[in-house]
């Protein structure tokens, strides 16, 4: 029995349901999932319904005698003895590599529409009638929580100005949407004209210089118990972003599934070539993405 610590945002958790996949098919593990962390985190979800995923979750299971993965060298060969019973907090390899070796399991996604509303509709209706490019801009946490902005920094207005011109070479008549946990900083980070939707309405997290300390955060949490909604606005912004013909992404697993999951089969993606503080792109984008 293989047990999956689930953290993070709805990228994260994307990711860490082709991690299980990939235990299953490889190793043949049966992998249970493990929401506690979300559930108490007060910036998450559980996303995995909203894409038609199933799962097994723990449910009460009686973790003594688990071993953590994480502690163990040649997690290859705990991974292959499947008499011993292991918690899995994180992935031993970057996502992209196991999500590349379980594609066949993209077919399990279906988008639920039933929380898409009015507005969304309008702005997806836009969406696929025009060559359309999705810009994200990763700001919160990146920009104002020091420990996450010294792993992945924060793109600047020269990344995104050279995607644009690229996008504009190979695109004749590009309508550029634009999605942002801070908006107002997005546009102006961009040179706008009338090619460029922002799109505003769904802001889901809220982040300010307070969420360095651990204190504030957990008082934070009462919002997420408060306003359950206000969490579900992720989904819909992911939802119109992965509609879009072309993918200007950040370095977020958010703007990355968006791209990936993308049906244009003639998609132009272009993607930072620092990843993070870690890794570049070499080892976390398909090779036919464009990395500046």
């Amino acid at each position: 029995m293989t047990i999956l610590r689930i953290s993070g945002g709805l990228g994260n958790q994307l990711n860490y349901y082709f991690y299980g996949k990939f235990l299953e098919k490889k190793f043949k593990r049966d992998v249970l999932f493990d929401f506690s962390l979300v559930d108490n985190d007060w910036q998450c979800m559980n996303y995995l319904g909203y894409f038609g995923l199933s799962y097994k979750t723990t449910n009460g299971v009686d973790t003594r005698g688990y071993i953590n993965l994480d502690d163990c060298k040649s997690k290859d060969d705990v991974l292959n003895d499947r008499s011993k019973n292991l918690i899995v907090h994180s992935m031993y390899r970057h996502p992209f590599y196991f999500i590349e070796k379980t594609t066949e399991f993209l077919n399990d996604i279906t988008f639920r529409t039933d929380v898409i509303r009015d507005k969304d509709y309008e702005i997806l209706k836009r969406i696929t009638e025009s060559d359309s490019i999705c810009i994200h801009l990763r700001r919160g946490d990146y920009y104002k929580v020091k420990q996450t902005r010294d792993i992945f920094g924060v793109l600047g207005s020269k990344y995104y100005s050279k995607a644009i011109d690229i996008i504009k070479q190979k695109i004749s008549k590009p309508m550029f949407f634009v999605f942002s946990d801070e908006p107002d900083e997005a546009v102006s980070l961009l040179d706008l004209d009338t090619s460029f939707t922002v799109v505003r309405h769904n802001i889901s997290r809220t982040y300010n210089f307070l969420d360095n300390y651990t204190v504030f955060r957990k008082l934070k949490y009462l919002m997420k118990v408060m306003n359950p909604g206000r969490l579900e606005k992720a989904y819909n912004d992911f939802f119109l972003m992965s509609n879009c013909k072309h993918h200007i992404i950040a370095n977020s697993t958010f703007s990355w599934w968006s791209a990936y999951l993308s049906k244009n089969s003639s998609k132009t993606v272009i993607a930072p070539l620092i990843w993070s503080s870690k890794r570049t792109s070499a080892d976390t984008v398909p090779s036919e993405w464009i990395k500046i």
